[in-house]
C-alpha cells in the first residue's frame, strides 16, 4: 500500500509538472498578488473620472429619471431639497414586487440591498460588498457609490447631516421606512439644532409620481400548508401569541394588540403562502392581534382571494362569522393604517425593527410597547415537524444539484474545444435553467427561492451576479463556475453554493477554495453555548483566509425560512453589532458560506445549510446549566476533490470532510435519479486517508494524503496531496 502510495504521489507530481503554469499561478507560488496583472482598467469598467466618462453597455441611462424625480420634489406641494429612496416595501421586505422596486426604476441598479439619495444636485447609492462590483455595471455617473462599511465611507443619515444646507428638507415615504430607520435620520439630522435639517413626510410617494407604467400586484390564488407540513395549527400559534400579550408586562398596563407588519411573519402564523413576492411565498397583508378578540388580517386584493377553502381554514365561514378569540376577521389592505390610529385600549406592541414608521407614529405615544416581535423568535426556532421538513427539502434539492452537476461535466466533455466552451451550448444562462429542470422533478417543488446565481470565471468574482444576455459566458474547463442557487419546497427552503472547476485549477484556485472550506469545516464542527450570538463565531470562519491575507465583503451565514424567505432572521453570522440580533438556539437553521472573490478574475463560496443541534447530553460537563450546540449540516452536496489541497486541511479537517462524504452517500444516494449521478457522487465522495509522521516540530505534520478514486465514467485517480 505504502509504494502504491509513493508511486500516485511521484504520477501526480509528472502531470502538474506538465501543466503550463497561468499567470495567477506563477505570481502566486512567487508570492506575488494576481492584482499585478490587472493596473489597466478594462475596457467595459465604469471610469466616471474620465473624460468623457465611461461606463460599460450594461449601465442603466438614469438621466430623464432623475430629471423628472427633481422636478417633483421642487414642486411647492413636495418643496424637498433631498428625497430618501430605499431599497423596501411597506414591509420592509428584502425581496420585493415588481411593483415595489422604486430604487431599481430611478437608478437601474438592480442588487436586493442598497440605499439612494437624491439631491437638487447629487444622486447618492449606498451599497454593502456584496454589490461593490455589481453597481459600478449598473448604474452610470450620475449615481456616486457609496461603499458601505469602507474607510471614510459615511451612513446615508451621517451624509445627510454632513452635506446639506441649513434649512433644508429631507423628503421620504414613512411607510417604507422603519422605526429605527426614521429614528436614526432624525438624530443624525437634529444633532446640531442651529442647521434646522427638517424630515419631511410626503404622503405621495415621488418615485411612484414619475413611474408612468408601474406595474400592479400579482393577484395568485393562496394557498393553506398543512398540519403534515408545519407542525401546529395557526390557533395554536394564535394562542401562544393573546398569551404573550397577557403575560408579557407584570405591572397594571396590559397588551391589548400587537402590530404585524412583515409578510413572513404573517405567512407562518396563518399557515398560508402566496405568490406576491419573486421567489419567497408571500402575500401582501397586515394583522392586528388582539389579546381577547378575534385577530384582523388585512389582504391586498382581499376580494378576489379569500377562498372557500381560506374561509374555512382562518375559520370565517358564513354559519360561523367568528366565534371565539380563535378565528380572523378579513379586511381591506388599505384600512389597515386607519384602524392602527383607532387602537385606544391598553398598550399596542410595535416593532421599531419591522414596523414602518407610518404605523408607529399613529400609535398613540402614550400607547406604545415597543420590543421586537415575538412572531420573530418563533418562526425562527423551527418546531420538530419543521426541522424534519428542512432535512428531506435539502436531501431532494441536493440530489438535484449532483444531477446537475453529473450532466453539466459530461456535457463539458463534449464540446469541440471545453477549455474554450460554447456559449450557445453550455452557459451561465443555459446552465441555471438546466439546473431549474432537475429540481422541479422533485416532490413538493414550488419554485426557486432566490435569482440562481451562475457565475463562470470573472462573473464569480461578482457576489450576487445575476446572468444576462450581455453577461453571458460560456462554462468551459478554463476557470471556476460559482453556482449559487436554492428552492422553495413546501417542506422547506433551500440555499447552497458549490464552486466547480471542470479543467485544471491553478495553484491560487487551490489555495483560495482550500481556505474556503477550512473555514467552513471549522465553523460547522464548533462547539458554543447558549447565550452566544453568531457575531462572536463568525471569525472561525474567516480564520484560514485570514492567515494569508484574504477575506470576504459578505456574512458568514443568514437564517433561513421554512417554505418562507430566503433570508431570516433575528440570529446571523457575521461581524459587527447589530441591535436587533438574538443568540443562536437549538431548532435554528443557518447557510455556512464563506468565500474568497478575486476581482476580475474568479469567485469562490461554499454554502451549506446547517441547524444548530443541541449537543449537551454528549458532553462530559454542562457549565453553568448551559446548552451546548454545534452545527449539523442539512445540506449534502460533495466539494470539488480537484480544488482542495489536503496538506492544508488538520486531521479532524479530513475527519468531518470524510464524516459528510459518507453521510451523502448514505441519504442521498436514493435519492439520485440516474446511475450517472450517483457514479458523480462516489467519485467525489471517496474516503480520503491521511498519515501522519513527526517532522522535528513539536506538532505532527501530514506527510501525505492520498484519495484513491474508483475508476468510474473515467474519471479514474485523483491527483491530490
Amino acid at each position: 500500500m505504502f509504494l502504491r502510495s509513493i508511486l500516485l504521489i511521484a504520477s501526480a507530481c509528472i502531470l502538474v509538472r506538465a501543466n503550463p503554469i497561468s499567470d495567477d499561478r506563477d505570481l502566486f507560488l512567487n508570492n506575488r498578488s494576481p492584482r499585478d496583472l490587472r493596473q489597466k482598467r478594462a475596457d467595459d469598467e465604469r471610469n466616471c473620472d474620465a473624460s468623457p466618462t465611461k461606463v460599460p453597455d450594461t449601465a442603466f441611462d438614469s438621466t430623464e429619471r432623475l430629471r423628472k424625480l427633481r422636478e417633483q420634489m421642487a414642486m411647492a406641494e413636495h418643496d424637498v431639497d433631498a428625497y430618501i429612496i430605499p431599497s423596501e416595501d411597506a414591509h420592509q421586505s428584502e425581496y420585493i414586487a415588481d411593483r415595489d422596486k422604486r430604487r431599481q426604476y430611478i437608478s437601474g441598479f438592480t442588487g436586493s440591498a442598497g440605499l439612494a439619495i437624491v439631491t437638487k444636485t447629487q444622486a447618492l447609492m449606498w451599497v454593502d460588498g456584496r454589490y461593490f462590483l455589481q453597481s459600478e455595471q449598473e448604474m452610470d455617473c450620475h449615481w456616486t457609490i457609496q461603499k458601505s462599511g469602507q474607510p471614510d465611507v459615511l451612513t446615508s443619515y451621517e451624509w445627510l447631516a454632513a452635506n446639506l444646507d441649513q434649512n433644508d428638507k429631507i423628503g421620504y415615504d414613512a411607510t417604507l421606512l422603519s422605526v429605527s430607520s426614521f429614528n436614526r435620520y432624525n438624530d443624525a439630522i437634529t444633532e446640531d439644532p442651529s442647521r434646522n435639517l427638517q424630515m419631511k413626510e410626503i404622503t405621495k410617494n415621488l418615485v411612484d409620481e414619475i413611474w408612468t407604467d408601474r406595474p400592479e400586484y400579482p393577484n395568485e390564488q393562496l394557498i393553506v400548508l398543512e398540519e403534515k407540513y408545519t407542525g401546529q395549527t395557526w390557533k395554536e400559534k394564535l394562542k401562544v401569541l393573546q398569551d404573550r400579550l397577557v403575560n408579557e408586562r407584570d405591572d397594571d398596563k396590559a397588551i391589548g394588540s400587537l402590530i404585524v407588519t412583515k409578510l413572513d411573519e404573517i405567512a407562518w402564523l396563518f399557515n398560508m403562502r402566496g405568490a406576491d413576492i419573486p421567489f419567497n411565498p408571500m402575500f401582501i397583508s397586515y394583522a392586528i392581534i388582539y389579546d381577547n378578540e378575534p385577530a384582523r388580517l388585512y389582504m391586498y386584493n382581499d376580494t378576489d382571494r379569500i377562498t372557500f377553502e381560506i374561509r374555512e381554514h382562518l375559520n370565517i365561514l358564513a354559519e360561523n362569522p367568528c366565534g371565539g378569540t380563535l378565528c380572523v376577521v378579513t379586511r381591506p389592505y388599505d384600512q389597515f393604517l386607519t384602524d392602527v390610529e383607532d387602537l385606544k385600549d391598553d398598550f399596542t406592541w410595535v416593532s421599531d425593527a419591522s414596523a414602518s414608521y407610518a404605523a408607529y407614529k399613529r400609535v398613540e405615544e402614550a400607547k406604545r410597547y415597543v420590543e421586537a416581535s415575538p412572531i420573530l423568535l418563533m418562526k425562527a426556532v423551527k418546531n420538530p415537524t419543521e426541522q424534519q421538513g428542512m432535512a428531506d427539502s435539502h436531501r431532494r434539492d441536493s440530489a438535484a444539484i449532483i444531477e446537475f452537476a453529473a450532466w453539466l461535466e459530461m456535457e463539458i466533455e463534449k464540446l469541440d474545444d471545453p477549455e474554450v466552451g460554447d456559449v450557445d451550448k453550455l452557459s451561465e444562462l443555459s446552465c441555471q435553467e438546466k439546473l431549474y429542470e432537475f429540481r422541479e422533478k422533485k416532490d413538493n417543488f414550488k419554485g426557486l427561492s432566490f435569482e440562481t446565481i451562475s457565475g463562470f470565471g470573472a462573473n464569480g468574482a461578482i457576489i450576487h451576479y445575476s446572468s444576462s444576455e450581455a453577461t453571458n459566458k460560456a462554462i468551459s474547463k478554463a476557470s471556476t463556475y460559482l453556482l449559487d442557487s436554492g428552492g422553495q419546497y413546501l417542506d422547506g427552503t433551500t440555499d447552497i453554493t458549490r464552486t466547480f472547476h471542470f479543467g485544471d485549477p491553478t495553484d491560487f484556485q487551490r489555495d483560495a477554495y482550500t481556505r474556503v472550506l477550512m473555514g467552513a469545516i471549522d465553523l460547522c464542527r464548533t462547539v458554543f453555548r447558549s447565550g452566544v450570538y453568531g457575531r462572536d463565531i463568525d471569525a472561525i470562519a474567516r480564520a484560514p483566509l485570514w492567515a494569508n491575507g484574504m477575506d470576504y465583503l459578505h456574512g458568514t451565514g443568514h437564517g433561513i425560512g421554512h417554505f418562507l424567505n430566503v433570508h431570516e432572521g433575528p440570529a446571523r453570522i457575521n461581524i459587527g453589532y447589530r441591535e436587533t440580533e438574538k443568540p443562536i438556539e437549538p431548532g435554528m437553521f443557518f447557510s455556512d458560506e464563506p468565500g474568497y472573490y478575486e476581482a476580475n478574475s474568479f469567485g469562490i463560496r461554499l454554502e451549506t445549510i446547517v441547524m444548530a443541534t443541541d449537543i449537551s447530553d454528549k458532553l462530559e460537563h454542562q457549565f453553568n446549566g448551559y446548552k451546548y450546540m454545534t452545527f449539523e449540516p442539512v445540506a449534502l452536496v460533495p466539494f470539488e476533490p480537484k480544488l482542495i489541497d489536503y496538506s492544508l486541511l488538520s486531521r479532524q479537517q479530513i475527519d468531518w470532510l470524510n464524516d459528510y462524504n459518507k453521510k451523502i452517500r448514505d441519504e442521498v444516494r436514493n435519492e439520485l435519479a440516474s446511475e450517472a449521478a450517483i457514479d458523480w457522487m462516489e467519485g467525489k465522495t471517496v474516503q480520503v486517508s491521511y498519515d501522519y509522521v513527526f517532522s522535528g516540530s513539536t506538532r505532527q505534520v501530514p506527510s501525505f494524503v492520498v484519495l484513491i478514486a474508483t475508476a468510474i465514467m473515467g474519471f479514474g485517480v485523483r491527483k491530490l496531496f
